[in-house]
This record gives structure tokens, C-alpha cells and sequence, in this order.
């Protein structure tokens, strides 16, 4: 499996279902050890898990910005990643930083599989 280069490739990229599963999986736990709750399952489509991601990262955006923060953390994505989408993304940083979410997350799963 190779590291993720867009959102179009994790919406078309064939995917085994086991590697989803676990990508799915790590996802609850890191945005659970964040204290933020998101419905998600493996059953879900990877457009609804992007889709799902990018409108409760919208709304941490808004409502509760130290809880993004504390997910940048837990997700182990430097901070000013945060800060250059804020900053270059002015129509929709919740995309960029969706992406840097999902990226990340897809590396762990990858790297545990081919590594462990």
C-alpha cells in the first residue's frame, strides 16, 4: 500500500478491506484519545469517511479549535500545518486539514502492516 497523494486516490484507489478496516479503526481511536466523537464505520464508504471527517474538523474549526489542536497533536501532524491552511486556504481549510488527517492516518496503518 502506498502513502495517499490527494482525496481523489482515497475515493479511488482500490482498497482491501482489512487495511480499510484498520484505517477506519485508527481513526476512532485517535479522535476518541481526542475526546471527539465521530460516526464512522468500516462499512462506510471512503467518501463518507472523508465527507464525515471534513464537516466535524468544520466544526472544530469554528466551536472548538483547541480540540483540532489537541487531534493535530494526538495524530502526530506538526501544528503549523493547522496554520498554513488557515492562512493559504481561505475557501476551505477544513479540506486541507482533512487531508493531512487522513494522510497521516493512512501512513500509521501502512507503516504498522509493513513494519510490524
Amino acid at each position: 500500500m502506498q502513502p495517499l497523494k490527494s482525496f481523489e486516490e482515497l475515493l479511488t484507489r482500490p482498497i482491501d478491506p482489512n487495511f480499510f478496516g484498520q484505517f477506519v479503526r485508527q481513526i476512532l481511536k485517535d479522535f476518541s484519545r481526542a475526546g471527539i466523537e465521530i460516526e464512522l464505520s468500516e462499512s462506510h464508504s471512503p467518501k463518507t469517511v472523508k465527507d464525515t471527517i471534513q464537516s466535524q474538523v468544520a466544526e472544530m474549526l469554528t466551536n472548538e479549535p483547541d480540540k483540532l489542536v489537541r487531534l493535530f497533536y494526538l495524530v502526530d501532524i506538526p501544528e503549523h500545518y493547522l496554520h498554513d491552511s488557515l492562512l493559504n486556504d481561505v475557501v476551505l481549510p477544513s479540506e486541507s486539514i482533512t487531508f493531512y488527517i487522513l494522510k497521516r492516518e493512512w501512513q500509521k496503518v501502512m507503516f504498522r502492516n509493513n513494519y510490524s
